[in-house]
């Protein structure tokens, strides 16, 4: 047996138990990038962008990553990109990256850019970038980093033009629990990505957050497919394979 397959099977069997890496590529786009559940990336960014913003987001469309082409590769991230309606004949351009490891801070910045340079500058609209990591990235204990364009003096904001907004949930997974009911809205959707809930917790949570509760829904069904269940361990080796060898070669601890 090679050790791709011996992985393989191990995943499998890991499968077999119920546990799952809710931040596979596979699972989460199937989760999150369906045309049927766009309200639940809607929520997911609301809760990221709305003290940015100030709007709730109203309305959403998905559109192709390739529109704001960069150099990038597939083992390291994955890439929504989506139009946000936030009322009022208002938008903003978002894209989300799902990011497993060895992103730089120099990413967000230029996809920032594209999505502004492919507007037409008389009707320019805000960007922002959400990079949800599986490891830890920024030299700092807050599991959510936010930044924007500002006076260095001061902290003084030019502009909500644009946001880069980060957040790791491995610090996430090490912070104080907290009761279901005093969780904020992205504290709940960040719960569904750590993964630390009891089956109790997670059927409380469903009731107070349904369009989690219809996420943890999703992941249940995606894995009900023979096909999904083999993209799904295809990936996950990909990516552990990918991580060893990183490690071993010493540029990853």
């Amino acid at each position: 047996m090679t050790d791709r397959k011996e992985l393989e099977s191990e995943i499998q069997e890991e499968l077999w138990r119920k546990q799952y890496s809710l931040m596979n590529d596979e699972l989460f786009g199937y989760v999150f990038g369906s045309e049927d559940r766009m309200d639940l990336m809607a929520e997911l960014l609301g809760a990221v962008l709305e003290d940015q913003f100030g709007h709730s987001i109203t309305g959403i469309s998905f559109m192709p990553a390739e529109e704001f082409p960069v150099h990038s590769d597939k083992d390291q991230f994955s890439r929504f990109a989506a139009r946000c309606e936030l009322g009022d004949e208002e938008h903003i351009f978002v894209e989300l990256q799902l990011v497993n490891f060895m992103e730089s801070t120099k990413m967000p910045l230029i996809c920032c850019a594209m999505m502004l340079s492919a507007q037409p500058e008389y009707d320019l609209h805000p960007v922002a970038t959400v990079s949800l990591l599986s490891y830890s990235l920024l030299d700092e204990e807050d599991w959510r980093s936010d930044f924007s364009v500002c006076r260095k003096s001061d902290g003084r904001k030019l502009s909500d033009g644009m946001g880069i907004h980060f957040l790791e949930v491995p610090k996430f997974a090490k912070t104080g629990r907290k009761p279901v009911s005093g969780m904020t809205k992205l504290e709940r959707w960040m719960e569904f990505f750590a993964d630390r809930l009891s089956d109790d917790e997670k059927k409380e949570l469903a009731k107070l957050d349904p369009a989690v509760g219809r996420a943890y829904a999703a992941a249940e069904d995606f894995f009900t497919d023979r096909e999904n269940c083999r993209k799904y361990i295809r990936r996950e080796a990909e990516l552990r394979e990918a991580l060893a060898a990183l490690r071993s070669s010493g540029d990853l601890s």
